[in-house]
């Protein structure tokens, strides 16, 4: 008994060793410069998404260095103050001084905050259009496949 896959597997191969077949396969769904297309936007959104975290460590970095600057010239001005002052007015100018650390702190961690969320929602904004895009040449891909057939 003849098993029908070997059989058809022998008749293809005879087929083609005699010049047989007329037309050319069909390439698959995936054809290459779907694959190739799709890696060149992976690729992109990879490239998009590191400018972005590049851009947002540039900005921490400046936006610490003015506040560690504030800082120090803060403490600079008070410590030179409190070479004339008397224990009292040291005192309220050190409280002064703490208060205005403690106000620039706050500022200085919503701005942070601010501009970290802002690159994340970025990011995933990227991530989010290549998605979509993949989503709709997938969805367009084989809407056209389907309608040829």
């Amino acid at each position: 008994m003849t098993d029908k896959r070997t059989s058809t597997a022998t008749t293809a191969k005879a087929g083609t060793a005699k010049g047989n077949i007329s037309e050319t396969p069909e390439p698959p769904g995936w054809a290459w410069p779907d694959v190739a297309g799709a890696q060149m936007n992976s690729v992109k959104t990879l490239n998009d998404i590191s400018r972005v975290f590049v851009q947002t460590a540039q900005a921490l970095a400046s936006q610490q260095t003015a506040f560690m600057k504030a800082n120090a010239e803060a403490m600079q001005n008070a410590a030179s103050a409190y070479r004339e002052a008397d224990p009292s007015a040291r005192l309220a100018q050190q409280s002064d001084l703490y208060r205005d650390i403690m106000e620039r702190s706050v500022d200085h961690v919503s701005t942070v905050a601010e501009t970290v969320s802002g690159c994340c929602c970025e990011a995933m904004d990227h991530v989010a259009e290549a998605a979509a895009s993949s989503v709709e040449k997938a969805t367009h891909h084989g809407s056209s496949e389907h309608a040829s057939k």
